[in-house]
């Protein structure tokens, strides 16, 4: 049962009435206001009753703020007396509270008024409460155990409260905020002092609060816990959080009404990431075993297609060598007269002319066809290269081979909107790595690249992209870098492109989990840096550092 809360307040008007019964803060408690704005009826009122708190206008004309401040305190000595005034100066307002003023608010402050009345309403009670409890104990040592035990239990309670690595908010049955732990604190960037006695649908989170509040009304409805998952939050700071949260409802006994809910919560950000990343993996593990088999099964007919091109071009080398003869056999029979009429007809200058077109053309179209046997063969390579599985430990690879494979892998998509400079550093030594995910990283910012261009071109910026790649070594680094001449990053997005699923492309275009996966693989599984420089309009340049050596 509720107990009702009286609120003495010496004004000659209602503002103040007003704003107590108005006020959100206050809610969840039922304040019974009784105002009076002259010495008798105050002291009537005092005489019959003790009030909760009293709220007293510092400027009353027909009571001096100071003479009812001494009047509460020779009925009640701790009564909470707040002074509520527009020009209480520092002195008087020192002056006040060394006379037994609980607390002074200025008239251009009222919106802190419900806050200062709560904790002064929970104080109170608070005392009135280890009051009661000291009357229990029969001696001063039994007190002191009492107080000793009560302080203990607020003590451990805060500490379990406070150590939950888990978001506790609780909410009443008015909509008001009455718990907000320090993890809450952290992970939704607000101070508890900032969000207490605050209406909770107000707060005005990036969230869906559709789906809060049907969870809600499920666990109103069902009298039992509601979970509600990957409801992702928008923080302050722009990072973006996916949530795993649970409304309980809020009852002393199985019996009573909800009083209200205690919402559990746990950041799922980063195992939604690791989830994703495996995902992608095994997409990765499915495209590299097709594209092994694929690899395999192309292989094998351009083996022997290559085989007898060489054959072809061998043999005609040969044939060269037959037409000379021929030639000369024929210039040495031309010279008998009825001989060479017969050879003449079959042999003019036409034929002769066939002979010399298909002897100059065959080879260059023989060289050609090989060119074409060798590009497909070095796409083989490549797809070998690229959908190698997955180490479980670094081997040293060539990071040249790996960078070019990635290059011919994606061509089909770049070479269209844009041309790709290549700079590799021939004596750039071995790189301890995981060459697959490295490829992947590579193959990310390649794909980056090409969208950005994509929508410069559209955008007029450019008549034509390109992508440079270079190694190099630094010191003790192996670096990668890879840039382009597209659109850029905006400024104020450029501290948010490595935070999972965040992206800047179309709905269904991107996940926002390519360079966060990136960022990952090179930070955390190669001890290395991922880095970026852009400038809007202009193009970007990521840099990939790798230790040369295992730390």
């Amino acid at each position: 049962m509720t107990i009702p809360v009286n609120i003495l307040i010496l004004d000659d008007s209602s503002v103040l009435v007003e704003i107590i019964e108005h006020e959100p803060a206050l809610n969840h408690i039922v304040c019974i206001t009784h105002i009076v704005d002259n010495k008798n009826d105050y002291n009537k009122y005092l005489e019959n009753q003790e009030p909760d708190v009293i709220l007293s206008d510092y400027d009353l004309p027909s009571l001096d703020s100071f003479e009812a401040l001494s009047i509460a305190r020779g009925y009640y000595a701790k009564v909470p007396f707040i002074f509520v005034s527009g020009n209480l100066c520092g002195d008087l307002e020192m002056e006040a509270l060394r006379n037994g003023a609980t607390d002074c608010i200025y008239r251009d402050c009222l919106k802190k008024l419900g806050l200062v009345v709560l904790r002064a309403i929970v104080e109170n009670r608070n005392r009135k409460m280890l009051e009661s409890l000291e009357g229990l104990a029969e001696d001063v040592t039994e007190r002191s155990l009492v107080e000793e035990r009560i302080r203990k239990i607020n003590s451990e309670y805060e500490l379990i409260f406070s150590s939950i690595v888990s978001v506790i908010i609780g909410v009443s049955c008015g909509d008001i905020i009455t718990h907000w732990n320090p993890y809450a604190e952290e992970l939704f960037g607000i101070a508890a002092g900032d969000i207490v006695g605050r209406v909770f649908s107000e707060l005005g989170f990036d969230w869906s609060w559709e789906r809060v509040y049907m969870a809600i009304a499920d666990c109103v409805v069902t009298n039992e816990p509601v979970r509600l998952d990957d409801l992702s939050f928008n923080r302050r700071d722009g990072k973006i959080i996916i949530l795993g949260l649970t409304i309980n409802p809020l009852k002393r006994s199985t019996s009573d009404d909800i009083e209200g809910f205690i919402i559990l919560g746990r950041d799922l950000t980063q195992r939604r990431l690791l989830e994703s990343q495996l995902i992608q993996a095994r997409k990765l593990e499915a495209v590299g075993q097709l594209a092994s088999g694929v690899a395999h099964e192309i292989n094998t007919p351009i083996q022997y297609i290559g085989d007898n091109l060489n054959f072809v071009r061998d043999s005609f080398l040969k044939l060269g060598v037959m037409k000379e003869v021929m030639d000369w056999c024929f210039g040495q029979i031309e010279s008998a007269s009825k001989t060479g009429n017969i050879l003449g007809k079959y042999l003019g200058d036409e034929s002769r002319e066939e002979v010399n077109f298909l002897m100059s053309e065959i080879p260059a179209a023989i060289d050609e066809a090989l060119e074409g046997v060798e590009r497909v063969a070095k796409i083989v390579r490549s797809m070998k290269q690229f959908s190698h599985p997955s180490q479980e430990e670094k081997r040293p690879a060539d990071i040249n081979r790996a960078v070019g494979s990635t290059v011919i892998i994606s061509r089909n998509e770049w070479k269209y909107v844009a041309e790709v400079e290549e700079r590799y550093d021939p004596d750039l030594p071995p790189v301890l790595c995981f060459e697959a995910e490295l490829n992947q990283v590579i193959l990310n910012i390649i794909m980056n690249a090409v969208d950005a261009i994509k929508d410069a071109v559209e955008a007029g910026l450019i008549q034509k992209g390109l992508i440079g790649i270079a190694t190099r070594r630094n010191d003790r680094w192996a670096e990668i870098e890879i840039s382009d001449n597209g659109t850029g990053i905006p400024e104020d997005l450029q501290g948010r492109i490595f935070d999972p699923f965040f992206t800047t492309k179309d709905v269904g275009k991107g996940t926002g989990q390519g360079l966060a996966i990136s960022y990952s693989i090179i930070s955390q599984k190669h001890a290395g840096f991922l880095s970026f420089s852009s400038t809007p309009g202009i193009g970007t340049k990521f840099l990939i550092q790798l230790p040369l050596e295992d730390s």
